[in-house]
């Protein structure tokens, strides 16, 4: 599993195959009670969970509370909860790869961090995943590879964690270590 936070997509290699899918990240800028930025690096998949409770945790309560919002604790399976019916539990504490209720946040900067996967496609991906199952989380804003027919194709996204810096310089230094 490779999630990449600047194209808002998730690759899932296995046995030759490659499934491609449109995951919600982490919202791009910082808020008074915390930054929702989805983390980088490696976990594994330390749990499959079906028709899960959502334990909200505190820096989402204090949001609530901040709006004006009812502050809830725990969100029972069923339509209201965030979770879906199927979510993925990975080892990068509060990270979890999981089915949404709201479908129009997906290929979005709006999650708490949390993965976010349209309920078609999680139905598709969680029988494929295993418990133990290895995967990374990365920021790449650009992508550039080199076909059989000697083209060379780039694709450039927005830095919108501002990370990178100069996106040009940032290209010109991947496309050089590419060797292209």
């Amino acid at each position: 599993i490779i999630i990449n936070i600047a194209d808002r997509t998730l690759y899932f290699f296995r046995d030759g195959n490659l499934t491609v899918i449109p995951v919600g990240v982490g919202k791009s800028a910082a808020h008074v009670n915390g930054d929702w930025k989805t983390s980088t690096g490696r976990f594994h998949i330390r749990a499959k969970k079906t028709n899960p409770t959502w334990y909200v945790p505190e820096s989402i309560q204090i949001e609530a509370l901040l709006k004006g919002k009812e502050v809830v604790e725990r969100v029972p399976p069923g339509p209201d909860n965030p979770l879906g019916k199927h979510a993925l539990v990975t080892s990068k504490p509060g990270i979890l790869i999981h089915e949404t209720n709201r479908p129009s946040s997906v290929y979005r900067y709006v999650s708490h961090g949390c993965i976010r996967v349209l309920p078609e496609h999680m139905k598709r991906l969680f029988p494929l995943v295993q418990v133990g199952e290895g995967g990374e989380i990365i920021y790449e804003p650009v992508k550039v590879a080199a076909g059989d027919n000697g083209k060379v194709y780039l694709e450039v996204r927005t830095d919108v964690y501002k990370r990178v810096g100069s996106l040009r310089e940032h290209a010109e230094r991947v496309i050089k270590a590419k060797g292209l």
